[in-house]
């Protein structure tokens, strides 16, 4: 079994890159629990350690979703993050309660699409919250950009 993964790491190349976004780093497909399920993946390590190209995969403003959340040169988004949520549910002139429960009963199904194991270090309470403020963020972003566009 370990030699099928030295084969691959020698080998990847010749494979094109719409196929290895499908297989983990020794060469297996990655399967999804369910087929209903999707998957947040990861940049595979053959791509992301390649010297060229590796500092195309790294944020650098802000993160969305657990891979790179928690970072110290992100936190001044995180704290934008909080203003922008906090101002996206005032203008919907619903309790803050409503937005977070709703994406705390998700919770479950939100994890399922990370790769297994990349949310654990998450309680739900924090995870919820990670989740609320990158949506409102997307959503008010969304939403202003919208108005400038016509």
């Amino acid at each position: 079994m370990e030699e099928e993964g030295n084969d691959w790491q020698s080998n990847h190349s010749n494979i094109p890159t719409e196929l290895r976004s499908l297989m983990d780093d020794k060469g297996h497909p990655i399967i999804k629990k369910s087929p209903r399920e999707v998957t947040c993946g990861k940049v595979s390590p053959i791509l992301r350690n390649r010297e060229r190209s590796k500092h195309y995969y790294d944020p650098m403003v802000a993160s969305f979703g657990p891979y790179h959340h928690g970072k110290p040169e992100l936190q001044e988004a995180e704290t934008l993050k909080t203003e922008i949520m906090l101002q996206f549910i005032a203008e919907s002139h619903k309790p803050i309660m409503e937005f977070y429960s709703k994406v705390r009963e998700m919770n479950r199904d939100i994890r399922a699409c990370y790769v297994d194991g990349s949310t654990d270090e998450y309680c739900d309470n924090k995870f919820a919250l990670m989740m609320l403020r990158d949506g409102c963020l997307i959503l008010q972003y969304n939403g202003h950009h919208r108005k400038f566009k016509g």
